[in-house]
């Protein structure tokens, strides 16, 4: 099941990079982040311009509560 919503993701994606949300942390710039209804976790990533790509950076289960320790871009 997290294959196949993973999978569904990264086409949505590829396809429309900005649709995420915008993580709720100031310091995360550029960082959004997706629900994955089915199996309740949150797909962490940022849009990188050069090479034009989508950079996951973490995948974390809505039940752990706050949010993943995620470095900022440097």
């Amino acid at each position: 099941m997290l294959r196949e919503e993973l999978e569904r993701a990264f086409a949505l994606l590829a396809r429309q990079p900005q649709i995420g949300a915008v993580a709720r942390n100031e310091r995360l710039v550029g960082v959004r982040r997706v629900f994955l209804t089915r199996t309740r976790y949150y797909l962490y990533y940022r849009v990188v311009e050069s090479p034009p790509s989508v950079q996951v950076l973490a995948l974390w289960h809505a039940s752990r509560g706050a949010g993943p320790r995620i470095e900022r871009a440097g």
